[in-house]
């Protein structure tokens, strides 16, 4: 065997070596992935919104939606519009505080509150009924059927008639009677959460809905097992073995 020949083969197992130990580096440095956890049930988005009604004297409303589960808002708008929509969270309740403004400033604010929740209907169980011949026949099983309450409309009875003093000009003042509701996506059977008002607020009403959408399950994927490179260097040193 010559000096050139023995070159040769001292660089193809260099290389082997060389590339034998970047792939355990790799399958050994490298971390298994792990997908997030499937979703369950969720309300659907934009299927909740607050609304109310008013006189012509309000040009604009300023409106306000706080979750009052975790104190925080979401949502904070001015808008000439009686009705605005949110995305709700399933069993969260909801407080809608809407305030008139003209010309003469604010008027006073009113609220609604709701809370986003569900229920099914039990499957009814299929019967059989016997038939003067020996053979029977099953009846055919009734379906599940998800329906849908509304939860109870909110009406507390105003002392008096609430109205906005100017201060600059005669111009007339705002009022608001506001109704929030909220508008059902899917049949289902909300529960009823009636809540109490304070006594200078018009009659309002909160409907919430809640989409029972399940997400599949994610199966977690891992890296290729580290204990490979225990295959892979004997069989290079046996293929080199072979080579010399």
């Amino acid at each position: 065997m010559n000096k050139k020949t023995i070159i040769i083969l001292s660089l193809v197992f260099i290389g082997v070596v060389l590339i034998g130990f970047i792939t355990a580096l790799f399958l050994l440095r490298r971390e298994p992935y792990l997908p997030s956890k499937a979703t369950g049930l969720s309300c659907p988005a934009n299927s909740a919104s607050c609304s109310w009604s008013s006189d012509d004297a309000s040009t604009s409303f300023n409106v306000q939606i706080i979750d009052q589960t975790t104190g925080k808002q979401i949502l904070s708008t001015t808008t000439s519009e009686k009705i605005v929509y949110f995305t709700p969270a399933l069993a969260h309740s909801y407080k809608c505080i809407v305030t008139p403004i003209n010309s003469c400033g604010e008027g006073p604010e009113k609220i609604a509150e709701t809370i986003c929740s569900f229920t099914t209907s039990p499957t009814p169980t299929s019967t059989l009924s016997e038939t003067p011949t020996p053979t029977l026949e099953s009846s055919p099983s009734p379906t599940s059927e998800i329906t849908q309450t509304p939860t109870p409309t909110l009406t507390p009875t105003p002392e008096d008639e609430t109205t906005l003093t100017p201060t600059l000009t005669d111009s007339p003042t705002p009022t608001i009677t506001p109704q929030a509701e909220f508008t059902p996506t899917k049949s289902t059977t909300p529960t009823k959460t009636p809540t109490n008002l304070p006594t200078d607020t018009p009659p309002q009403q909160v409907t919430s809905v809640v989409s029972d959408t399940e997400a599949p399950p994610t199966i977690p994927a891992s890296g290729i097992p580290a204990s490979w490179i225990f295959i892979l260097v004997p069989i290079t040193l046996f293929i080199l073995g072979l080579i010399f």
